[in-house]
C-alpha cells in the first residue's frame, strides 16, 4: 500500500514540475514578444528620426532666401538641396490620416508622392526657436528647431500598445 502512495506523490511531484517548465517557458515567450516589439519600434523610430535629422541638416542649402515657408507645430516646408543637384527644392513634413484613422508622418520633396517616414505616429512637434532660445514663428530668425516624434506600436500585447520618443534640438547648417 505504502508503494501506491509512493507512486502517486511522485506522479504529483512530476505533474507539478511539468506545470512549472510549462509557465516558465510561457513567461519567457511573453518577454521575448515585448521585447522584440519594442526593438522594432525603436528600429522604425531611429529610421524616421535618421531622415529628418538629414533633411533638416539640409535645411537652406542652394538656397538665398528664407529656408523654412511653413513654419507650424505639425507641419514644417523648406526648401534644401537634399539629393546635391545644385538645385533647392521643397520638402514637406506633415502628418496625414489614414482610412483606418492612423496618422503617418508624410514626407515629400519637390511636391513629388509623398513618402511615409513612419507611421502609427501619436505626437509629431516642430518648435522653432531664435539664436537666442526664444520661441519665434519668423523665417529670418530661425536658428534652431526641436523636432518631437512620438510613435506607438501597431500591436497590442497583453492590452497595451508599446511607444518610443525621440525629441532633439536641430541646427541647420544653411539658415
Amino acid at each position: 500500500m505504502g508503494a501506491i502512495f509512493d507512486i502517486i506523490g511522485s506522479m504529483m511531484v512530476k505533474g507539478m514540475i511539468l506545470f512549472l517548465v510549462f509557465r516558465l517557458t510561457m513567461q519567457f515567450q511573453d518577454v521575448h514578444t515585448v521585447r522584440l516589439d519594442h526593438a522594432t519600434l525603436l528600429g522604425k523610430l531611429n529610421t524616421a528620426a535618421s531622415v529628418v535629422g538629414w533633411d533638416m541638416k539640409q535645411a537652406g542649402y542652394n538656397y538665398s532666401g528664407n529656408a523654412f515657408s511653413k513654419m507650424d507645430e505639425q507641419q514644417m516646408t523648406f526648401f534644401a538641396d537634399v539629393n546635391n543637384t545644385g538645385t533647392a527644392v521643397t520638402v514637406d513634413y506633415k502628418l496625414l490620416e489614414t482610412a483606418g484613422g492612423v496618422l503617418n508622418l508624410q514626407r515629400t520633396i519637390a511636391g513629388g508622392v509623398p513618402l511615409t517616414v513612419a507611421q502609427h505616429i501619436t505626437e509629431f512637434k516642430a518648435e522653432y526657436y531664435d539664436s537666442v532660445g526664444n520661441s519665434t514663428s519668423d523665417p529670418s530668425r530661425l536658428y534652431s528647431v526641436r523636432v518631437t516624434l512620438v510613435i506607438e506600436s501597431d500591436q497590442t500585447i497583453d492590452g497595451k500598445k508599446s511607444s518610443a520618443t525621440w525629441r532633439k534640438q536641430l541646427f541647420p547648417t544653411n539658415l
